[in-house]
């Protein structure tokens, strides 16, 4: 048996694999370089102009931290136009994150489908973004891989992602509606998994370093570790499904605006909001 197979036959056992430094640092701090000029464009007077690589000092994650606080709408300007950053769909698709996801999956690389491009930003003592137990078939109808990409070195205070191995095996779930969560606290974590089938699998903590990337099924139990540190928690992530499966459903991505940017560039170009049509 290869270890192509060996490691196909153990993922499809365990519902996740672990592959070790495929991602470069450089690919790693093009994204965070990104975020910090975003950052800059609306803080031009912070401290970091006059560091070298300042994404990767503690100020950086202190400063966005309290921009996050302070500032909320512009923070929310800075998270999404990182989604559709250049760096960001460089480093998603990695020419290894495209073979081990083929392998995985045992396609072609031409019957790949991406979906749900995305850079993480997870700020400690966050409880709007955290998830609860979940399968993320939940959120995407098609079946699949999550591929996650830490940042950084995910130490336990930054707050590891949790799985249950194997519960990949019980199938697609029907969730659980639970609505007597506050408002600040994530809209994932209002469909959890029945505590039920939770407890019939080991948890673990997923340890895993900056460069490595972690596949797992869109069916296995996963949710968000808790971040007790003083930084922010940076990933990635991507979903592959196959395009050629009988069940897979196509789909086209929607381009959706950021409201408060829009209002933004209206106020100072007239002609903007008269011509700009959002649902072409």
């Amino acid at each position: 048996m290869s270890s192509s197979d060996q490691i196909r036959e153990k993922f499809r056992e365990r519902g996740y694999f672990i592959a070790k430094s495929i991602i470069s640092e450089k690919k790693i701090n093009a994204v965070l370089e990104t975020i910090f000029r975003i950052y800059f464009k609306y803080n031009p007077s912070s401290k970091l102009r006059d560091l070298q690589e300042p994404w990767n000092s503690d100020l950086f994650h202190e400063e966005l931290i309290k921009f996050r606080k302070s500032d909320p709408k512009r923070f929310s300007l800075l998270y999404d136009s990182s989604q559709t950053s250049v760096p960001l769909l460089e480093l998603l698709s990695e020419e290894l994150i495209l073979k081990c996801s083929t392998n995985l999956l045992d396609i072609k690389n031409n019957e790949l489908s991406i979906t749900e491009t995305m850079i993480r930003m997870d700020a400690p003592t966050d409880k709007r973004n955290i998830a609860g137990w979940h399968q993320e078939i939940s959120y995407l109808r098609n079946n699949g891989l999550v591929i996650w990409i830490p940042l950084s070195d995910i130490t336990p205070d930054l707050g590891s992602l949790q799985v249950c191995p194997k519960s990949h095996n019980e199938g697609e779930l029907k969730v659980v509606q639970n609505k007597n969560l506050s408002d600040d606290v994530s809209t994932v974590s209002v469909d959890e998994i029945n505590p039920e089938y939770i407890a019939k699998y080991s948890k673990m903590d997923i340890e895993i370093k900056k460069g490595d990337v972690l596949f797992f099924n869109t069916k296995l139990f996963h949710r968000s570790g808790v971040n007790t540190s003083d930084r922010i928690r940076f990933s990635c992530q991507i979903r592959h499904a196959i395009n050629t499966a009988e069940d897979f459903v196509p789909f086209r991505e929607t381009k959706t605006y950021n409201k408060f940017g829009l209002e933004q560039v209206a106020q100072k170009h007239p002609a903007f909001s008269n011509n700009f049509c959002p649902t072409h």
